[in-house]
């Protein structure tokens, strides 16, 4: 949860802004409403006639690998029950059943019976954004690191470390870890036995605690050359230095060698686009920064790569490469470090100085389209022997001696080498580790070893999971050959689909699946965390998988290996931590939301919950009249009808593209006239009759001819391309009431990964189609009537007056980056986060009021009441007076907030697309 996409930018945002947000909402007084989720948990794979969870993969509901033409779907793909992405889990070592994991917006759950069902521990905590978590089992203490660590453009930072005692009846907040990061990783150290010290690798750093972690220190890694200014070692608050100390993981051993003795310390500094230089607006570079007092070129992460300490005391590390001489010591070259996760050796009587390292290659990522699980992604591509690889991956390194030498054990070039397994083999586009910047792991499995103590079995997670080839010696020691062997060196245990035809066009498979569905089960795509448990006898082990949908876990004897066919149906029960971009209701109480990397969601009014279209889901509208028309949205607009309630569907996309839309497309239906749709490129789309049949067949045609390319939209309005000239004005928000439109854009959205300078603005067709006329302000979002330069989360017209809009803000389009973070100007920034219009926005009032200072994402305007969804809850207030809020209700955790509706039968129900806990309801008075 952010405030670093709030009104403040990156270096005027206070210390503790945050905490300062948080504190501020809880002392506003609360309403008598309660929230409760719309469904329970688990998501279905596929359609079932269950009204509480997903019936077993069969005859009747679809078994694993059965045809894809026949039957409801359950199990086609390979898993049953899904839930929200994992970033991290934690285990008790006294008892092999009792573990904890933290979905990325969605708290921390605990199980007791070794993931069979869930339970929430983690609603009392500030916010339920999490990325890391670890178990003191000395101090019976649970750590929570906050902040989302994906790096997607849908995370949010966070709010420090908090620790509980009492299984999350309380909890504490840390001191001296800053708030606004991203958690990697709470590492409590192995060589000490009372549990007091621990280390957190953060985007601000690496922290480290001997007091149990009720208070931490930077460790200051020395993440700057010689010479360079901004000097960026331990600082969290300059600009320029917002990506120089990004540590994506550490690890500590347990026991002392030759090489280092127990306590050592060693940690990877990986923001993925690794040594990439700033630009200005203009595009020639940002020679703000000096080397030797000289000028140079200002680069994001001038020192990404290992950093070793024998003590693990501040200002003891010492960086293991150069910052443009090749590595000495084998491993990748600074130039090439990007995202970079660890895993070091911590079975009983294996070598504790054995780590290993898969890289992130931050060259490849800076040629490379910033996008998840879309077709193909062709600027990443390249050749090697003849074949085509699209993927930002590097490869993996291991390292006998904890880091004194490396020898690249895995190139990426053998990801695709025949035999692996891969459902992604064949995409000529997609390779495996393409999206190696967003998910990736390393873990060696604790009960399996050699002579020499070394493992003898690691596993990794891409966008599948993968492990070294057991019957191929050496893997695991011996430096990567570039011819490909037989049998591959490394494998698939974990496939992305096991099907093709049940997925919608577009979504990456091995071409060999689209006719032949491989019996067995698989995990969901796209690998976020690991975690090997050792039975408590007996030599087997358990490995728990996180990904995009939730957990899965498969056990293996001693002696036997992982197969892609024993992952069951997913461990999901319970886990109510879906990421919906939107939910919409309609009359019959059929509710449709748009889930990250878990399609179109239906809850029948029933209560029953099941996936109805495959992929990434955003943004979708449904007919409240008639619940079995429903469009759903994929990757940049790319929009699906479907007239019977899912079974099938068509393409009805208008031609938005990653040029002319956003990630995740704004598409609104008119409140007052069923049908009529309003979708964000920067050619404004509108369908009066959206839910038409597109497969009607044309006068004249044979009665058999289907035409499937009739697309309901028209252009209404072109929003042209941004004063910069350089890239077109997007939509980010849309608000539609009959013939009265307003569309929030800007361009450049995301100055990360598209350019400077970030602009926003308005259009509205309210007296005919034209940009609103918003000057740069001068005090943004205070006296001058304009809106601050920032993003526009919402556009929503009052029912009545056409000409009073209210509009919510955030910072830029990437959520946890803040303005400034690369140096950009911040004068038009501006304060506050909702704004009101009463002359069809030419000129703003700025309404914030007592609203807590983060993000508002939405707003709902009933009778005299305004309801605000925003990043720490929703809360409410006067339309006449607006300024003095409520919280709204309890219940509801603190799980950012994007959307809200009233039910088109009851405007005294609304929804709210909780982006971590689901769809949550409420009763209005």
């Amino acid at each position: 949860m952010e405030v670093a996409r709030q009104a403040a930018p990156f270096d005027s945002t206070a210390p503790g802004a945050y905490d300062a947000a948080v504190a501020q909402a809880a002392q506003l007084p609360t309403t008598t409403h309660s929230w409760s989720p719309y469904a329970p948990a688990p998501l279905c794979a596929a359609p079932t006639t269950s009204s509480t969870v997903c019936p077993p993969a069969g005859a009747a509901n679809g078994s694993y690998g059965s045809d894809p033409t026949a039957g409801s779907g359950v199990g086609k793909l390979g898993f049953r029950t899904l839930s929200g992405r994992i970033t991290s889990f934690a285990t008790d070592p006294a008892n092999a059943l009792h573990l904890w994991a933290s979905p990325t917006a969605g708290g921390v759950f605990e199980s007791t019976d070794g993931a069979v069902t869930w339970k929430s521990v983690g609603d009392r905590l500030p916010t339920q954004v999490v990325g890391a978590i670890a178990y003191d089992a000395p101090r019976h203490t649970l750590l929570v690191g906050t902040g989302d660590n994906s790096f997607g453009g849908d995370g949010i930072s966070g709010h420090g470390l908090l620790l509980s005692t009492n299984d999350g009846s309380t909890w504490s907040r840390a001191a001296g870890v800053p708030d606004l990061a991203l958690s990697f990783r709470i590492v409590v150290s192995p060589a000490d036995p009372t549990g007091k010290t621990i280390y957190f690798a953060s985007s601000k750093g690496l922290f480290r605690s001997t007091g149990g972690g009720t208070s931490f220190v930077n460790e200051n890694l020395p993440t700057t050359p010689p010479g360079y200014s901004p000097n960026c070692a331990g600082n969290t608050t300059t600009p320029l230095c917002f990506f120089a100390s990004i540590v994506s993981d550490v690890v500590v051993k347990g026991s002392k060698s030759s090489n280092a003795p127990a306590g050592a310390v060693m940690a990877v500094v990986g923001w993925r686009a690794g040594s990439r230089g700033d630009t200005n607006p203009d595009g020639s570079k940002n020679m703000s920064c000096t080397l030797n007092g000289a000028t140079t070129q200002c680069i994001q992460a001038p020192r990404d790569g290992v950093y070793i300490s024998s003590s693990g005391a501040p200002g003891s590390f010492t960086y293991q490469d150069q910052p443009t001489a090749p590595s000495t010591n084998g491993f990748a070259a600074n130039r090439f470090v990007g995202r970079t996760a660890l895993g070091i050796a911590h079975g009983a009587g294996q070598n504790n100085d054995a780590v290993y390292a898969l890289v992130q290659d931050a060259q490849k990522f800076q040629g490379c389209l910033d996008v998840l699980d879309t077709a193909s992604s062709p600027a990443c591509s390249t050749t090697v022997n003849g074949e085509t690889y699209a993927t930002v991956l590097d490869g993996m390194y291991a390292s006998y001696n904890f880091g004194h030498s490396w020898t690249k054990i895995m190139d990426f070039t053998q990801t695709k080498y025949p035999g692996t397994n891969s459902s992604l083999i064949g995409q000529p586009g997609y390779s495996p580790g393409v999206q190696a910047w967003y998910n990736l792991w390393v873990d060696p499995d604790p009960t399996v070893k050699d002579a020499s103590g070394n493992p003898q079995r690691v596993a990794f997670g891409l966008e599948e999971i993968w492990e070294n080839n057991l019957t191929v010696p050496g893997v695991l020691s011996t430096a990567y050959t570039l011819q490909p062997p037989a049998p591959a060196p490394w494998h698939v245990v974990g496939r992305y689909w096991n099907a093709c035809t049940v997925l919608s066009t577009g979504v990456p498979c091995n071409p060999d699946l689209k006719s032949n569905p491989i019996p067995g089960t698989t995990t969901h795509p796209d690998q976020h965390a690991s975690l090997f448990v050792p039975d408590a006898a007996g030599g087997g082990v358990t490995l728990y998988a996180g990904s995009d949908g939730g957990v899965f876990k498969q056990h293996v004897a001693s002696g036997s290996d992982f197969t892609n066919d024993q992952w069951g149906d997913g461990q999901n029960l319970g886990l109510n931590t879906l990421q919906p971009y939107d939910a919409e209701i309609a009359k019959d109480g059929t509710v449709v939301s748009g889930a990250q990397d878990n399609g179109e969601d239906k809850i029948a009014p029933d209560g029953h919950i099941y996936e109805i279209y495959g992929g990434d889901g955003f943004y979708n509208t449904i007919d409240p009249n008639n619940s079995q028309s429903i469009i759903e949205e994929y990757t940049y607009g790319a929009s699906s009808l479907t007239n019977d309630g899912g079974a099938t569907w068509f393409n009805i996309s208008p031609g938005c593209d990653s040029s002319n839309s956003l990630f995740a497309t704004p598409i609104e239906q008119d409140p007052t006239t069923p049908g009529h749709v309003i979708e964000g490129c920067t050619q404004i789309q509108e369908a009066t009759n959206a839910y038409a049949n597109p497969c009607a067949v044309p006068p004249g045609a044979p009665a058999n001819q289907c035409v499937l390319n009739n697309v309901p939209f028209t252009v209404a309005f072109d929003l042209g391309t941004a004063p910069s000239g350089q890239t077109n004005n997007i939509p980010s928000a849309i608000g539609v009431r009959g013939s009265n439109i307003y569309v929030g854009f800007c361009g450049y959205c995301d100055v990360v990964t598209g350019g400077l300078p970030f602009h926003s603005g308005i259009a509205t067709s309210v007296g005919g189609w034209h940009i609103i006329n918003n000057p740069l302000c001068a005090n943004c979002g205070t006296t001058d009537g304009t809106l601050p330069q920032r993003y526009i989360t919402s556009t929503q017209l009052d029912p009545v007056d056409p000409n009073t809009v209210y509009v919510s803000m955030g910072g830029y389009g990437r959520r946890w980056i803040p303005p400034g973070a690369i140096g950009d100007a911040v004068n038009h920034v501006g304060d506050g986060h909702l704004f009101v219009s009463h002359d069809a926005g030419v000129h703003f009032t700025n309404i914030s009021g007592n609203l807590p200072d983060a993000p508002a994402n939405w707003t709902v305007i009933r009778g005299g009441a305004l309801y605000v969804a925003t990043d720490v809850g929703v809360f409410t207030s006067s339309t006449t007076s607006p300024g003095s809020f409520s919280r709204f209700g309890t219940g509801l955790p603190a799980s950012p907030v994007f959307t809200l509706r009233l039910s088109p039968a009851n405007d005294a129900l609304m929804i709210a697309a909780t982006y971590g806990r689901g769809v949550y309801k409420v009763t209005l008075h």
